[in-house]
């Protein structure tokens, strides 16, 4: 299993390259990604195409900001969609984000 820490909203969050096998038990169903909200973790099926891998880690980071968000609802289908434009906006402008010095300016 590979692990990983990365911060989202202000949190650190574990990210976990798992089998399918546990997602589909953390998750109660087969699904490519997971993120337990309640002990900021995410798991990522290891099996994945690194595309797909991707995609399905944009994917549980959009679950959590809309959670942390405070949004009542949590719609697959949104999440769905949002994962392929925020994704193609990395992959497109990723040039465009350098670091962040510490007053907050480029």
């Amino acid at each position: 299993m590979k692990k990983t820490l990365m911060e989202i909203c202000n949190a650190s969050w574990e990210l976990r390259e798992v089998t399918p096998k546990t997602i589909a038990k953390k998750a109660d169903g087969e699904c490519l990604g997971y993120a337990d909200l309640e002990h900021q973790i995410i798991y990522i099926d290891s099996t994945l195409h690194p595309h797909r891998k991707q995609l399905t880690i944009v994917h549980e980071w959009l679950h959590v900001i809309i959670d942390r968000s405070g949004y009542q609802k949590d719609d697959e289908a949104v999440i769905s969609a949002l994962e392929h434009g925020v994704y193609e906006m990395i992959q497109k402008f990723h040039g465009y984000f350098g670091e962040i010095e510490e007053d907050g300016h480029n």
